[in-house]
C-alpha cells in the first residue's frame, strides 16, 4: 500500500480520526446474485467475492487510484450493513452492494456515488410450457364460429335451390336442371366449404351465381384465417398459467421481499407476503416456495430474477409482463465520509457510462 500521503493527496482525505475512513477502506457487500456473491458469517474465514456490483467497484477503485491493498471486502447480511452505515461506530467504510437511492436514506445522513444501475422489479412464475394438443386443429375458431359456418354453408344450398326453382325457365335458360333440389344444392355448398369437388355444376341463374361468388369469397376468407390461426395454435407452446403481466397479480398469491409489500398494496393494489432478503439463502426460501407453487408469482429485482431465469435448468420459471417500479442503486456511503473522494467514484462512474455510449452508439435523452 502507498504511503498516508499519497492516499491523502489522491483520494482528498482529510482525517483518520474514524479509523473506517483510513485506508484500507472497509468496503462491506451483502450476497445478491448477480450482483454480489459472496458469503457471510463469523464462521466464513475466507470467500470469494464476484459480482456486477463488485468487478465495477473493483474498476472505479483502480480508475481513482487504489490498489488492491487500499481496501477490502466484508460480506454482511443486508439489514446489518444498512444498519452499520447508519451508525457513527459502525465498521464499514462503504458498501459496493448497490443500494437504492431513497429520500428516506438520504434523510439519515446516507451519501451516494453517481447511479451504478437502473433496475425495477419483474414478475416471476412457475409454470410448464404446453404443446399443441391433438385436438388443436379446432382450437383455429371458436365453437360458435364452426356453428356459423356450417349453419351458412346449408342456409346458401337452400338458398341456391329456391332460387334455381322459383326462377322460370324462360329467365334462367335451357342450361337450367330441374333435377338438382335443395339436396344436390346443399351438398353443392358444404363441399365448396370443404374444397371437396362436388360434381353438381354450376347454378344456372345469375341470382344464384352471384350468392355462390359471395359464399365462395367468404369460404376463402375463412380458409386463409383458419390457416394462420391453426397453425400457431398446433405448433406454439404457450405458458399454463394464470398471470402474464401486473394487471393478473390482484387477487393472486404473489410473494416479495418485505420492503416491497407496501409499495406492491398502495401504488398497484397488489396484496403481497413479505418475507426478509439477508442473502442468498431468504432468496432461495422465496424461490422454493413459488416452485412448491404456494404462491402464484415471485415479485422482486429484475437483474435478480433476469439471472435466476437464465440459469434455471428445469425451464420451467418464466418472467413475465414488462420491467416496473423503476429506480436506480448506487454506492453507498455513511454520513462522515469524505465527499471528494464520493465524488471522484461519481466521475469515474460518468467517464465509464460515456465511454460505453460511444462504444455502443447509445444517445441520452433529456
Amino acid at each position: 500500500m502507498g504511503s498516508e500521503e499519497q492516499l491523502t493527496s489522491r483520494t482528498g482525505h482529510q482525517s483518520l480520526a474514524n479509523p473506517k475512513f483510513s485506508p484500507p477502506y472497509n468496503v462491506c457487500v451483502s450476497d445478491w446474485q448477480p450482483m454480489v456473491k459472496c458469503t457471510a458469517g463469523p464462521e466464513v474465514s475466507e470467500t470469494p467475492f464476484k459480482g456486477y456490483q463488485i468487478e465495477l467497484f473493483r474498476l472505479l477503485a483502480q480508475q481513482v487510484g487504489w490498489t488492491a491493498e487500499d481496501y477490502k471486502f466484508t460480506c454482511m447480511d443486508w439489514t446489518d450493513l444498512m444498519e452499520d452505515l447508519r451508525s457513527d461506530s459502525g465498521l464499514c467504510s462503504m458498501t459496493a452492494s448497490g443500494v437504492q437511492v431513497t429520500n428516506d436514506l438520504l434523510s439519515q445522513g446516507i451519501k451516494f456515488s453517481w447511479p451504478t444501475y437502473k433496475s425495477g422489479l419483474r414478475i416471476m412464475i412457475h409454470a410448464d410450457l404446453v404443446q399443441g394438443s391433438t385436438w388443436a386443429f379446432l382450437e383455429g375458431f371458436h365453437w360458435s364460429v364452426w356453428i356459423s359456418l356450417g349453419a351458412t354453408g346449408l342456409a346458401v344450398g337452400f338458398a341456391v335451390a329456391f332460387i334455381e326453382w322459383a326462377t322460370p325457365e324462360e329467365v334462367a335458360g335451357p342450361r337450367r336442371d330441374h333435377g338438382k333440389g335443395w339436396q344436390a344444392w346443399t351438398w353443392y355448398s358444404l363441399a365448396k366449404l370443404m374444397h371437396v369437388v362436388s360434381h353438381v355444376g354450376d347454378p344456372a341463374t345469375d341470382a344464384s351465381r352471384i350468392l355462390v361468388l359471395g359464399y365462395g369469397f367468404l369460404v376463402l376468407v375463412m380458409v386463409s384465417m383458419y390457416t394462420a390461426s391453426s397453425a400457431s395454435s398446433i405448433t406454439a407452446e404457450r405458458l399454463a398459467h394464470p398471470v402474464h403481466s401486473m394487471k393478473d397479480l390482484k387477487g393472486r398469491s404473489v410473494i416479495t421481499w418485505d420492503a416491497y409489500v407496501a409499495k406492491l398494496k398502495y401504488r398497484h393494489g397488489i396484496t403481497a407476503t413479505g418475507h426478509k432478503w439477508e442473502g442468498e439463502a431468504d432468496f432461495e426460501e422465496m424461490l422454493t416456495a413459488l416452485k412448491e407453487d404456494k404462491y402464484d408469482a415471485l415479485v422482486l429485482d429484475t437483474p435478480v430474477l433476469e439471472y435466476t431465469a437464465g440459469t434455471n435448468h428445469d425451464c420451467n420459471l418464466f418472467l413475465v409482463g414488462e420491467t416496473f417500479e423503476t429506480f436506480v442503486v448506487a454506492l453507498a456511503f455513511p454520513a462522515g465520509f469524505n465527499d471528494s473522494i464520493i465524488f471522484a467514484f461519481s466521475t469515474s462512474m460518468v467517464k465509464l457510462q460515456v465511454k460505453l455510449c460511444r462504444v455502443s452508439s447509445c444517445t441520452t435523452h433529456r
